[in-house]
């Protein structure tokens, strides 16, 4: 199965955050039951270096939030990125891919 695809923006300086609900392909909810999750953002795919999200996992609401603030942002040059979020399994460990796309980060005057 395809993973979805969202792009993002984000504002250099400021803080960043972005709520994604995870749904079945039926539009159920997924169930994110003894699941964490890791996200990143890099300038190319094959990009050595890269920075990360802040991320939480609500299970009740399939939600995971990725944020960043403002000191990271910051660092990020105006342009565009990709990103991925995964989740692991922490019973089994199974790792799967479940939303990325790309980022344009924009760049702000007053900060």
């Amino acid at each position: 199965m395809a993973v979805p695809a969202l792009n993002i923006v984000i504002e250099q300086g400021v803080d960043y955050e972005k709520t994604i609900v995870l749904k079945q392909p039926d539009s159920s909810l997924k169930d994110l039951t003894n699941k964490t999750a890791t996200a990143a953002i890099k300038k190319h795919p094959t990009s050595e270096s890269s920075t990360s999200f802040d991320v939480g996992v609500t299970t009740s609401t399939a939600s995971i939030a990725i944020s960043m603030g403002s000191s990271l942002t910051d660092t990020l040059s105006e342009g565009r990125y990709y990103y991925d979020v995964i989740l692991t399994d922490t019973v089994t460990s199974k790792t799967e891919k479940v939303i990325g796309g790309m980022v344009r980060v924009n760049p702000s005057i007053t900060v």
